[in-house]
C-alpha cells in the first residue's frame, strides 16, 4: 500500500513539472509574438510617415524635408558618344546595361555622327534623352562633312578661280606650295593643293536631295554616293546584299544585321531592278541554308530533315506545315525559295 502511494506521488511530480515546462514554452511563444507584432507595426508607421514626409515635401514638424542622404542626379558633362567610357556613359544618366549597349555597339564598328543618332539607344527614356542632347559632342572625326561645309560646292568654285587666274597662291607650282623654308610642310599649300582637279576628280561626290541610287545593282562606290556612307558602310551594305541574294525593299536596311547604318539614308535609295539568287532548298546542306540570313540553323536542319525523310519540298503550304515557319518567315523568305 505504501509503494502505491509513493508512486502516486512521483507520478503527480512528473505532471506538474511537463506542466511547467510547457507553460514556459507558450510564455515565451506567446512574448516573442506580441514582440514581433510590435517591431511590424512601429516599422509600417514609421514608412508611413517617411512616405508622407517625401509626398508632402516636409518634415513631421511642418519644415521643408531634406534630400534623401546618397541619392545623386545625373551629371552636366559633355561628352563623345564614340570615345566616351562605360563610367562617363552612367554618369550622365544612362543605365550600366545602356552604357554597356553603347560599349557593345562601338566594338561591332558603329558611330554616332549627329547627337540624333544616340536617340537610337534601346530603352532610351524622354527624361534621359532631354537630359542628355545638350550634353553630347560629337568629334569632328566621326561628323559627315556635309554637316559641316558644302565642300563640293567650294571646291568648285575654287578650281574656276584658279583656272581663271583669280587665285594668285594657287597658281603657284607644286613644289612652292608644298615645301617651306625649313623643309616642312605647308598646310595651307596642302588645302590648295586638295582643290586641284585631279583631287577633285577622286572624290565620290554626294547625292543631293531627291537623288537616289538603286539598290538592286549598286556597287560599293555606288552606295558611297549616299551621304552618311563610307567605305566601311558601303562594304557592310554591299555584304549583306551577297548574303540575301539580293535586295528586294530597302526596308531590308533595317534589318538587325544593318542596325549600326545612320537614319534617313532611305531617302537616297530606290529598288528599279531585281536580280534575285534563288536558294534551291531541295538541294542545299544544312551549313548552307543556314548562311542566308533569314533562315536560323533550327529552320535549315528542318528543311534538310524533312527532304531526307520523305522527298522534296513542292509547295508553301508543305514548308509551312514545319513547325520552325510561320506566316512572317514566308513573307521575308518567299523572294528567295525555290522548290526545284
Amino acid at each position: 500500500m505504501k509503494r502505491r502511494n509513493e508512486q502516486k506521488a512521483l507520478m503527480i511530480l512528473q505532471l506538474i513539472l511537463v506542466a511547467v515546462v510547457i507553460g514556459t514554452l507558450v510564455f515565451m511563444l506567446i512574448k516573442k509574438s506580441k514582440g514581433e507584432e510590435e517591431a511590424l507595426a512601429n516599422g509600417n508607421e514609421n514608412r508611413s510617415k517617411s512616405g508622407l514626409s517625401a509626398s508632402s515635401g516636409q518634415d513631421l514638424n511642418g519644415g521643408t524635408a531634406n534630400a534623401v542622404e546618397g541619392a545623386t542626379q545625373p551629371a552636366s558633362i559633355t561628352f563623345d558618344p564614340n570615345t566616351a567610357d562605360s563610367a562617363t556613359l552612367v554618369s550622365v544618366g544612362l543605365s550600366p546595361y545602356q552604357a554597356q549597349n553603347v560599349i557593345k555597339y562601338r566594338r561591332k564598328g558603329g558611330e554616332y555622327h549627329r547627337p540624333e543618332d544616340f536617340k537610337r539607344l534601346y530603352g532610351l527614356t524622354i527624361g534621359q534623352w532631354e537630359h542628355i542632347e545638350p550634353l553630347i559632342r560629337i568629334g569632328k572625326s566621326f561628323q559627315y562633312l556635309a554637316d559641316t561645309e558644302d565642300v563640293y560646292a567650294r571646291n568648285s568654285q575654287t578650281n574656276r578661280n584658279t583656272f581663271s587666274g583669280n587665285d594668285n597662291h594657287a597658281s603657284r607650282t607644286t613644289e612652292q606650295e608644298t615645301h617651306t623654308p625649313n623643309g616642312g610642310t605647308d598646310s595651307l599649300a596642302y588645302r590648295k593643293r586638295s582643290t586641284s582637279p585631279f583631287y577633285s576628280a577622286n572624290r565620290i561626290a554626294k547625292l543631293n536631295a531627291g537623288e537616289r541610287v538603286d539598290l538592286a545593282t549598286a556597287d560599293t562606290n555606288t552606295l558611297q554616293k549616299i551621304p552618311g556612307v563610307g567605305p566601311y558602310y558601303a562594304k557592310r551594305i554591299a555584304e549583306y546584299g551577297e548574303r540575301l541574294g539580293g535586295f528586294v525593299s530597302v526596308k531590308q536596311l533595317s534589318d538587325e544585321a544593318l542596325d549600326f547604318l545612320p537614319m534617313g539614308i532611305e531617302q537616297y535609295i530606290t529598288i528599279q531592278k531585281t536580280s534575285i539568287r534563288k536558294l534551291r532548298i531541295n538541294k542545299l546542306s544544312t551549313r548552307e541554308l543556314n548562311r542566308h540570313p533569314y533562315i536560323t540553323y533550327s529552320q535549315a536542319k528542318q528543311i534538310t530533315e524533312r527532304v531526307r525523310i520523305y522527298g522534296d519540298i513542292k509547295t508553301w503550304q508543305e514548308l509551312l506545315f514545319l513547325s520552325e515557319f510561320s506566316e512572317e518567315d514566308k513573307a521575308r523568305l518567299e523572294p528567295y525559295i525555290s522548290f526545284e
